[in-house]
């Protein structure tokens, strides 16, 4: 009874982890082909909200500082 109980569940998770790397192949090559024309623009704004997100983290670490240091 346990070794049934033990072969359903690793059929299952075996079933599982296909069906969803078979689903990620998939998309992967449907994004790329609709999103492909795009990248460059995406690229663009992926390096501007970096850019931010660094800008900001380091005004908050220097606003953190001058606030210890007062």
């Amino acid at each position: 009874m346990v070794g049934l109980v033990l072969m359903s569940l690793a059929l299952g998770i075996s079933f599982t982890v296909g069906l969803v790397a078979v689903l990620a192949i998939a998309a992967r090559r449907g994004l790329g082909a609709v999103f492909s024309q795009r990248l460059s623009d995406m690229e663009r704004w992926a390096r501007i909200v970096q850019g931010t997100a660094g800008a900001l983290i380091v005004a908050i670490g220097v606003y953190t500082l001058a606030r210890l240091a007062a």
